[in-house]
């Protein structure tokens, strides 16, 4: 296993076993997919960061997928995954809607 897997080995076991049976440039692209996913993610879980911040960070990353660009190198290389595997812009997006809306107080009416 190349250098490529070092991330997933590291956060994302599954996603590191199954790498196991694709070729390179597929790693490359699930890497690019899990950093993406697990970037989202730690900001939503981020306890140094308020719940304000979190969102303001998290809707930072929505308008540059709607723009195409951005500086965050995790981003970057996401929104050219994107383009290559034609993934719909929508799909991230909801994702990270998910994410913003999880950070806002959830009412539980039963157990």
């Amino acid at each position: 296993m190349d250098n490529v897997s070092n991330i997933l080995k590291k956060r994302g076991k599954s996603f590191f076993w199954a790498s196991v049976f694709f070729s390179k440039q597929e790693r490359l692209n699930i890497e690019t997919l899990y950093k993406f996913c697990r970037l989202i993610d730690d900001i939503g879980d981020d306890n140094k960061l308020s719940k304000d911040d979190a969102k303001k960070k998290l809707n930072k990353i929505i308008f540059e997928i709607k723009e195409n660009k951005s500086k965050n190198k995790i981003v970057s290389s996401f929104l050219n995954l994107s383009q290559n595997c034609l993934i719909n812009n929508k799909i991230p997006i909801e994702l990270i809607k998910g994410v913003i809306k999880d950070l806002s107080n959830v009412n539980i009416k039963t157990l």
